[in-house]
């Protein structure tokens, strides 16, 4: 992009750098030469300050603000309340694509824009060729509202072709009971909190994207980085519960499956430590 590096003090030593060989010999500061030759460039290097601002806004990767606003309201994309010129600038420039046709770059950017989502997946072809399901994820593990799901629908109506096959589910979150045991050293200096590693553990599980296996070591090893390997005897896995089944293992979700610790218990994980 344009860059206008031109500073006062520049613009003066290129200005007594002219006088070379003229009769004009005397610029030192404080005199009438030096005088006249300040008044202009301290001009000049206001005009060159604003024609660099005016430069970096105007493109998307350095506009801010009210000039990134702008550039935004030529591609049809608000700011919402709220959000940062990082974010905003991101969706802007997903906007581009967009607007060329309806791809799964346009569909992406007027779903998670919808208050209340925070992400989505699409499932291609769920009814054939051309078709397609927007897997809904919510803001929190929970029951997403009915009024956030029509809101989807709507926004992608208007940038998928006429007649185009889809449909706008929300994730189904599957319920979590887990029972582990450490055993830990008994030179261990700090105390162990057994919720911390209960913390750790939910958020493991809640990092499991929808269609993703709810693996055994996977909470083994969310327990044994809270702990310190050097601080482990051994780790064990008691119990797993699904929806309220046990299961024995690594526990793979459907495509429109969650995972979520037990929203309807108080301590869902569940940590005993012994020495």
């Amino acid at each position: 992009m344009p860059n206008f590096p031109k500073t006062f003090t520049g613009i003066v030593k290129d200005e007594i750098e002219a006088l070379e060989g003229t009769q004009i010999t005397n610029t030192a500061p404080g005199t009438i030469a030096r005088a006249i030759l300040e008044i202009p460039a301290a001009t000049i290097a206001g005009v060159y300050t604003d024609m660099n601002t005016a430069s970096l806004n105007s493109f998307l990767s350095t506009a801010k603000g009210d000039y990134l606003n702008r550039i935004g309201f030529l591609v049809g994309v608000d700011r919402l309340q709220g959000e940062s010129d990082l974010l905003y600038r991101s969706r802007i420039h997903d906007a581009v694509p967009m607007h060329a046709k309806a791809n799964g770059t346009s569909i992406r950017s007027v779903a998670e824009a919808v208050p209340g989502v925070s992400a989505i997946s699409l499932l291609p072809g769920t009814f054939g060729p051309g078709s397609f399901t927007v897997l809904v994820h919510p803001n929190r593990a929970d029951e997403i509202e009915w009024s956030v799901l029509t809101a989807v629908d709507q926004k992608i109506s208007d940038v998928v072709a006429y007649g185009t096959k889809y449909d706008v589910v929300p994730v189904q979150f599957n319920d979590v009971n887990v029972s582990l045991t450490a055993v830990v050293s008994k030179n261990l200096q700090n105390v162990i909190s057994s919720s911390a590693i209960e913390n750790a553990i939910s958020g493991y599980i809640l990092g499991v994207p929808a269609g993703g296996i709810l693996s055994v070591d996977g909470m083994k090893v969310s327990a044994v980085n809270t702990i310190g390997p050097n601080n482990i005897v051994t780790i064990t896995i008691d119990k797993i519960y699904i929806n309220g089944k046990q299961i024995s293992g690594n526990y793979i979700a459907a495509e429109d499956e969650a995972f979520t610790p037990n929203r309807f218990e108080d301590r869902p994980i569940k940590v005993s430590i012994r020495q």
